[in-house]
């Protein structure tokens, strides 16, 4: 961006800059590059339906990526906060705030997350004689898309859903 200055690329309020140290107002001050309006934008969320066929990456030399869905972003840092597989679909945030996805994504932070599977056939889960006491039975799966510990909750015969058990894996 110096070198775009010292070309006389950018204005702030009018006046081509001259100096790449200026301070400007991000709120206030009015920003030109080459012609055109630019704005700050400090964290942006995005609530994304990712389809299936889709990778939860920033980028992919193969497959298109959640990333290459968004198409209003003003920042070219977002990422997703969380992954799901490539042949899922479900909400997935989008953001470029790191804080807010460390808060959702850390084990340590105990955030429930629920996740709805339909599968061939029934699924039989493999309950402990403590989880049977409660109602809740424990599935080991062998796919990395699901926690080791969930709590399942049989909707059908082919349904269910599965809400992770917060600081137990």
């Amino acid at each position: 961006m110096k070198k775009e200055i010292l070309k006389g690329s950018v204005s702030v309020n009018g006046e081509i800059a001259k100096k790449a140290e200026r301070k400007v107002d991000t709120e206030k001050d009015e920003i030109i590059f080459k012609g055109e309006k630019i704005f700050y934008a400090g964290y942006e969320y995005f609530m994304l339906n990712k389809p299936a066929g889709v990778v939860s990456a920033t980028e992919d030399k193969k497959e298109r990526t959640v990333i290459d869905l968004i198409k209003e972003s003003k920042r070219k840092d977002l990422f997703p906060a969380g992954r799901l597989d490539k042949d899922t679909e479900g909400l997935l945030l989008i953001t470029n705030d790191g804080q807010l996805a460390h808060r959702l994504l850390s084990p340590k932070k105990h955030v429930d997350k629920t996740y709805f599977a339909v599968t061939e056939g029934k699924v039989v889960p493999v309950c402990s004689a403590q989880a049977r006491s409660s109602r809740a039975c424990a599935m080991v799966c062998c796919s990395a898309a699901w926690p080791l510990l969930t709590r399942i909750s049989p909707t059908r015969s082919s349904k269910m859903a599965a809400s992770t058990l917060s600081g137990s894996a």
